[in-house]
């Protein structure tokens, strides 16, 4: 499922004030420090504005609207007709765009207004959270619930990561039943086994036990007992060359 989730929350925004604030929190991660959220329904084509320390204005404007083009004339010919100070438009979108009409809405821009334009849209927004800036959709479980963040596969090299195995689908965006997966935590605690190969082992014992990987039912006691069996392994003074693979310990 990967990046499709963050895409898919989104598309899928209805609180456009916490958007706002997602917004705001993307920006002064991205250069704009001090930036000076506004918003507000009667915002005049500005959301936040920004004024660098050589006296530059970039001001902000965000749009979940599906005719993103259309919001982008609107807003700007609002700053304009209020008289407003303005050197650089920021507007981010949750719509997605060509490269074609990334290029059109810039030129649009610098030729009616006189101003840069920095446009953000939904691949563009998806890079700054998955991989940039991460940690941020956590500060927004409006917009990215801690349940479906769970789906998404841990890209790092740490040795915990969370597996989803107790459906392939989401009840969210595709299951049709109420049951929310249930994250399986492997945490490799004493070793440098891959992760890979017992995540293998584990779903493996699942499937001997059950012949189904429907964790969310019961845990395998291989599974739910692993710390102790693991401590006992580990205790035992008799096991001199340990092994990885649980088949030589059932």
């Amino acid at each position: 499922m990967g990046a499709d989730v963050t895409i898919y929350c989104l598309q899928n925004v209805t609180d456009y004030h916490q958007f706002e604030r997602l917004s705001h929190d993307l920006m002064s991660l991205e250069g704009y420090s001090s930036i000076e959220p506004l918003g507000g329904f009667r915002d005049k084509g500005r959301d936040a504005i920004h004024i660098s320390k050589s006296g530059q204005t970039t001001v902000f404007a965000y749009s979940v609207r599906e005719d993103w083009r259309a919001k982008l004339a609107e807003d700007a010919s609002k700053i304009k007709r209020h008289g407003h100070t303005c050197d650089q438009l920021v507007f981010i979108t949750t719509s997605d765009f060509t490269a074609g009409e990334r290029d059109e809405a810039s030129s649009f821009v610098n030729n009616e207004f006189g101003w840069r334009l920095d446009l953000f849209g939904i691949e563009r927004l998806r890079v700054l959270l998955d991989v940039t800036h991460p940690q941020v959709k956590g500060l927004h479980p409006q917009i990215f619930p801690p349940a479906l963040l769970a789906l998404q596969p841990q890209s790092s090299t740490s040795k915990d990561h969370v597996f989803i195995i107790s459906a392939p689908e989401d009840r969210v965006l595709a299951y049709d039943g109420w049951e929310t997966p249930i994250p399986l935590c492997i945490d490799i605690q004493h070793g440098d086994a891959q992760i890979e190969r017992v995540a293998q082992d584990i779903f493996g014992l699942t499937k001997l036990n059950y012949n189904a990987c429907r964790l969310e039912d019961a845990k395998p006691v291989t599974v739910g007992c692993s710390d102790a069996a693991g401590e006992i392994l580990v205790s035992n003074p008799k096991v001199s060359h340990r092994k990885s693979n649980f088949k030589f310990y059932i």
